[in-house]
């Protein structure tokens, strides 16, 4: 009798403490053959957690684009090589995930975040690897652009399971002060961002967003003096060449995203494998309905017509 009075008691606690803990719950989600981006809100006892953000925020995909652009980061040391500096995005990346975020942001409320996950495949002299890159997004009261990172171009194994510390999609606690694979802040408008003890947290950068406009508009001038071209099919968004600035093309975050270029058809037939290959694995691991695979398929099917 007695030890079955002491299980209900526990499980009362448990159950008490379980219903009183918070957790971040997706509010929306924007799903595609290459990335996904959601919205997040910190929920306790069934009721939204208030957050010191400042969204909505209005960040054009064209300055988000550049600022993806400047952002580096430190690869892993190999056995055979030592760490070395590369880009966070893949172009591909920067064309489908600039658009995207720069939606969510608009869309978010004071509480809720922006969370992303960006896949890409790494080409090897045998076989592709894929890789992961997410991270959490907000723009803070201050008016700086928050960007923590969970993952940077990390393996995905079998299981789904990048390798590294920490858990694949957990969308939780940010602020990790040690990684092996560090994102730099090697440009003027870019810092990381301190804790408590003071500690720079080397997978957290901020950025403030008049600096990433300003940082747009400053080639604006330059661009204009360039020769004007034949009109025709609307130019996509292109990764910029690590040594430039950025440029807000147009400030308007709701236009449709840009196509990757299309090169020739050799290279556009490979392109759109890839992306059919991304949309399938997506539909197999349960991350999309089998009507959005469907829907998606077709109109990548679309551009081989």
């Amino acid at each position: 009798m007695r030890t079955k009075f002491l299980v209900m008691i526990l499980f009362c606690v448990f159950f008490v403490a379980g219903c009183g803990s918070a957790g971040w719950q997706d509010t929306a989600v924007n799903k595609d053959s290459g990335f996904i981006v959601k919205l997040q809100q910190k929920m306790k006892d069934g009721r939204p957690v208030a957050q010191d953000y400042s969204h909505p925020a209005e960040i054009g995909a064209e300055s988000l684009a550049w600022f993806f652009n400047d952002l580096s980061y430190m690869t892993s040391p190999k056995l055979l090589s030592d760490s070395e500096e590369k880009p966070v995005f893949q172009n591909r990346e920067i064309n489908r995930l600039a658009p995207a975020v720069s939606r969510a942001l608009k869309n978010a409320d004071a509480a809720q975040r922006v969370h992303f996950t960006s896949y890409n495949y790494s080409r090897g002299l045998l076989f592709q690897k894929r890789r992961i890159t997410q991270g959490t997004l907000f723009v803070d009261a201050k008016g700086n652009l928050n960007m923590d990172f969970s993952w940077i171009n990390q393996e995905v194994n079998l299981e789904d399971q990048p390798k590294g510390k920490g858990e694949f999609n957990q969308g939780g606690t940010i602020g990790m002060a040690e990684s092996d694979t560090p994102v730099l802040a090697n440009r003027p408008y870019i810092r990381h961002h301190r804790g408590e003890n003071g500690k720079a947290d080397s997978m957290w950068i901020q950025s403030p967003v008049q600096d990433i406009r300003r940082v747009a508009e400053s080639v604006k001038p330059a661009q204009k003096k360039q020769a004007k071209e034949p009109a025709g099919e609307a130019t996509p968004l292109q990764k910029p060449d690590q040594s430039q600035s950025g440029v807000e093309k147009t400030p308007e975050a709701d236009k449709p995203e840009p196509k990757a270029p299309a090169g020739d058809w050799e290279t556009r037939k490979a392109e759109i494998r890839d992306r059919l290959e991304y949309l399938k694995e997506l539909y197999q691991e349960g991350l999309i309905t089998e009507s959005e695979y469907q829907e998606q398929k077709q109109q990548i099917l679309k551009e081989l017509k």
